[in-house]
């Protein structure tokens, strides 16, 4: 089969796409044929090596975590207990591209039965692909680390992004007041993925703004003079590091308590896939796919995340 790796950590030109065995699924695991898949920051930050800590040093390394495509094969425990049968399409997130050879970047993926569910009607592979980890952050950063509630005055930073916009849509659905800070020309964007107020992040600081219950922050940069606009009680997310000086600033945080900036990082607790999917039916959140790119232009998609040139999501098409 086909996979896209990197040999070694760089920019987008050390990305290539190779052949390899197709993976035998365990026991408990499912072989999904990919019909698509997306570009995340963290494929672009292991990729840059700036996870290095976790990936480590052994190569070749895979890419890709939302997998979206057809039910290849059952694992033996799998074809027993009856959740899925072949040919069923399903969707997930998978984040062990840090240890692994293969993410979903590939023709082909082994996946752990427990992380996939079935594709709400309403989305086609592409649109699939688009979702999981930003839906799932979205909905894990407003409704469980925010706790945010119908009134509740929310504010997203970087809100024409993938988690951004997802975040701007859950949060409407649930009833806050949404404001949020994107490039200028997003704003009529944002504005009709259900924001209240949409602002100009060029023109518009910390000191322009009001007080907040929720601040979700992917942005990374300037955490502690965001923090002072949260209200008494509020609470600050963020699933960004612009600099080893916001990594302080977050550590730094925790003796505020209950207004200490809150993060997290790694595989979705399990169930979260079951929960994006009902938001998918419900409405309360819808891909964005802001591009998409054949296997074999991966890097070029990487390129396009870096420059920051397109809203919503960079999507990967292999089978669809």
């Amino acid at each position: 089969m086909r996979v896209a790796q990197f040999f070694r950590y760089g920019g987008p030109e050390v990305v290539r796409v190779v052949e390899v065995d197709t993976p035998e699924p365990a026991a408990d695991e499912v072989l999904v044929r990919v019909a698509a898949t997306s570009v995340n920051p963290m494929d672009a930050e292991t990729r840059a090596g700036r996870m290095r800590l976790l990936s480590g040093r052994r190569s070749p390394h895979g890419l890709g975590i939302d997998v979206a495509g057809t039910v290849e094969r059952l694992g033996t425990a799998v074809a027993t207990d009856g959740r899925f049968a072949v040919g069923d399409a399903v969707w997930g997130v998978v984040a062990r591209f840090f240890s692994g050879t293969t993410g979903a970047a590939a023709e082909f993926m082994t996946v752990p039965a427990r992380l996939l569910a079935i594709i709400p009607s309403s989305l086609d592979f592409i649109g699939a692909a688009a979702l999981p980890a930003v839906g799932i952050t979205a909905i894990t950063a407003v409704r469980y680390r925010g706790r945010t509630e119908a009134g509740d005055r929310v504010l997203v930073r970087g809100a024409a992004g993938g988690v951004g916009s997802s975040a701007v849509q859950f949060a409407h659905s649930l009833g806050a007041h949404v404001t949020a800070l994107a490039s200028a020309g997003d704003l009529a964007w944002v504005r009709g993925l259900g924001a209240d107020v949409a602002l100009d992040r060029r023109a518009t600081g910390p000191d322009d703004l009001g007080c907040f219950d929720v601040l979700v922050d992917t942005v990374g940069t300037e955490l502690w003079r965001y923090r002072r606009l949260l209200a008494p009680g509020g609470r600050m997310v963020t699933i960004a590091f612009g600099s080893p000086a916001d990594v302080l600033s977050i550590a730094a945080s925790t003796i505020y308590g209950a207004s200490r900036i809150r993060t997290f990082l790694g595989q979705p607790p399990l169930g979260m896939i079951d929960q994006l999917g009902s938001a998918v039916r419900s409405g309360a959140i819808g891909p964005q796919v802001g591009a998409v790119f054949d296997l074999d232009d991966i890097a070029d998609a990487h390129r396009s995340l870096a420059m920051k040139s397109v809203r919503g999501k960079r999507v990967i098409r292999i089978g669809a």
